[in-house]
């Protein structure tokens, strides 16, 4: 996102060139913008629990990128919104909450060709999940008579939270013995508007941990969204790549609809791979989920 941001910082430098002078007729109107987010639950409150920062990318009628500005979470203690400096026109502001620095890549300044997707995407790297993504999008007409603009960008979510456990393979001192998990057949990258810009066609390999309560491996990561219908496979392999045991995640929303993610801003997919005596089974954890952290 550097070029990103020194583009930025030329619009508004340029900006502030302009109006340092008496004569003020040169400076663009400041628009206000609210940010909202609701959840499943219609509970204001949500956007502080779950949103730590918000970037702006604002598109001129032609599509082009005119400024970006970030609003951390400090500051979106003091004001949940922004205020934006733009000369009279029409604009679309693509809002984008939780993009991390190295786990959320912007590529592109123009509208319809800009990209939102994890860096690695593309280099031949393993993707190991996505940042917690929420996105909002707002339309507004500056008019020449300079008179204040205001509006609130309301925020949905734009990934969805997976949690996969495996039982009855490895030992907690042991990280060899642990078993890795893959998950096929996801959709890695967005466009601006957030529509899917690929094929679900992209293999996530989440990182594994241990859990000691209740002592089993762990992987927990966020993908893009996706629906219920879909050919994702969740398979279970040993360190060596050997093939463990697989599920189709279509089939396990099914057996468990609990877990359908169509529709939901907060959405959760929690499964546990259980092997005992030479066997294994598919199944809901049994214990609480894990809390959500948005920087994770």
């Amino acid at each position: 996102m550097k070029y990103i941001k020194i583009l930025s910082l030329i619009v508004v430098a340029m900006a502030l060139n302009s109006c340092i002078k008496e004569d003020m007729s040169d400076c663009p109107p400041v628009v206000s913008f609210t940010f909202s987010y609701n959840g499943d639950t219609n509970d204001p409150s949500m956007f502080a629990k779950y949103i730590d920062n918000v970037t702006l990318f604002c598109y001129d009628e032609a599509g082009e990128l005119v400024k970006t500005h970030t609003v951390n979470k400090s500051d979106l203690a003091l004001f949940q919104g922004a205020k934006l400096s733009l000369y009279p026109g029409n604009y679309t502001i693509a809002a984008w909450g939780n993009i991390t620095e190295g786990t959320t890549e912007v590529i592109g300044n123009v509208l319809g060709t800009s990209r939102v997707r994890h860096p690695d995407f593309g280099k031949g790297t393993n993707i190991p999940g996505n940042d917690h993504l929420y996105y909002g999008r707002y339309n507004v007409s500056i008019p020449e008579t300079k008179a204040e603009v205001a509006g609130d960008i309301p925020f949905k979510g734009a990934h969805i939270n997976v949690e996969v456990y495996v039982s009855g393979v490895g030992f907690a001192n042991d990280q060899t013995s642990w078993a890795s998990v893959e998950m096929t057949s996801l959709m890695p990258e967005y466009t601006m508007m957030m529509d899917n810009a690929q094929p679900f066609a992209t293999t996530y390999y989440p990182v594994t941990t241990w859990s000691s309560e209740p002592n089993v491996s762990q992987s927990i990561f966020q993908t893009l969204r996706f629906e219920d219908d879909n050919e994702i496979e969740i398979k279970i392999k040993n360190q060596g790549g050997t093939l463990l045991a697989s599920a189709m995640l279509k089939d396990f929303i099914k057996d468990n609809p609990i877990y359908s993610v169509n529709g939901k801003n907060e959405a959760t997919v929690r499964i546990e791979f259980k092997f005992y005596d030479g066997k294994f089974e598919i199944t809901i954890p049994d214990w609480g989920e894990q809390p959500i952290e948005p920087n994770i």
